[in-house]
């Protein structure tokens, strides 16, 4: 069996957060969010307690970096777990 290379593993979980949050930022900027995030609480028959901001540039790459980091680091550290975990057969 061969080892999962937890660098790639790190960089596929970050790229997948990055894209995630990319979209959930275009929403914002679209003025989608606020809906699809009433229609979701509603769903779980919560009254909808959060008001969507208004969409900022600088805050959205911080979102993407900060998620794109986090991913990055989980997908690494997850890699290393089933590296030591999975020994070779």
């Amino acid at each position: 069996m061969t080892r999962n290379r937890p660098l790639r593993l790190g960089i596929a979980l970050g790229v997948l957060m990055i894209v995630a949050h990319a979209v959930w930022a275009m929403c914002v900027a679209w003025g989608w969010a606020q809906m699809f995030m009433d229609f979701i609480f509603r769903l779980h028959f919560i009254d909808p307690p959060y008001r969507i901001l208004p969409f900022e540039m600088v805050t959205a790459l911080q979102l993407l970096g900060f998620t794109g980091l986090v991913g990055l680091i989980s997908g690494y550290v997850i890699g290393l777990v089933l590296d030591a975990t999975h020994g070779e057969d």
